[in-house]
């Protein structure tokens, strides 16, 4: 995920001291940061922009086929994108906006995260040893986007790009839907939430969240 601030050094060191997120790495103006149990190279990018919002939202398809039939899909449903080769750690992908102007990624090979010899966990299945910042994510499981029509917007998601819709909440005292879910998997742990804009303007972020683990784990 892709979010613009005005001031990418405040935001890193914000992320970093208040959610032990990690920057990994620099580049052009952009900081990457991870989160300790991702896999992937890095969970979040801080790009320079005149407010905080989100940049990009990326979604790593089932196989490399999945990704051609989905970016046709995409294109089935009237939308334009653009194949890219420029994105750190992704061979290829495909670069849309979506009809309620939330700019997505869909990619399938990816770089898969090597952790320095400090950071190394005892558990073979774990990308990183676990942060000793009691707040740090584990990773990311959901994006709460705000988008101008609910079911209009997850029923895009289901349709075009395969995702599975949830729930929905609706006002009592209107017939507006105001909260929906849709996911990509069967455990529900990396899904969209999407609420209506308070300022009507499509394509906004309203919140990123992260799973911490439990005292268990």
């Amino acid at each position: 995920m892709e979010i613009t601030t005005p001031d990418v050094t405040a935001s890193a060191r914000f992320y970093a001291e208040q959610f032990g997120m990690r920057a990994i790495h620099e580049h052009d103006g952009r900081v990457y940061l991870r989160c300790w149990g991702d896999y992937y190279t890095y969970s979040v990018v801080l790009v320079e922009g005149p407010e905080p919002a989100l940049r990009r939202m990326a979604w790593r398809t089932a196989s490399p086929e999945a990704l051609e039939e989905t970016a046709a899909r995409v294109e089935a449903a009237g939308i334009t994108g653009a194949w890219t080769t420029d994105t750190p750690g992704v061979s290829r992908a495909y670069e849309f906006t979506g009809p309620y102007g939330h700019p997505m990624r869909l990619f399938y090979e990816v770089e898969k995260f090597a952790a320095e010899p400090e950071f190394r966990s005892i558990y073979p299945d774990r990308p990183e040893k676990r942060s000793t910042h009691a707040g740090a994510p584990r990773f990311l499981d959901h994006v709460t986007v705000a988008a101008t029509d609910v079911p209009g917007f997850c029923a895009w998601c289901s349709e075009t790009l395969g995702f599975r819709t949830v729930a929905f909440t609706d006002l009592e005292e209107a017939p507006i839907t105001v909260f929906g879910v849709v996911t990509t998997n069967e455990k529900s742990m990396t899904w969209v939430s999407c609420s209506t804009p308070p300022t009507g303007r499509a394509g906004s972020i309203t919140s990123p969240s992260g799973s911490t683990p439990t005292r268990n784990c």
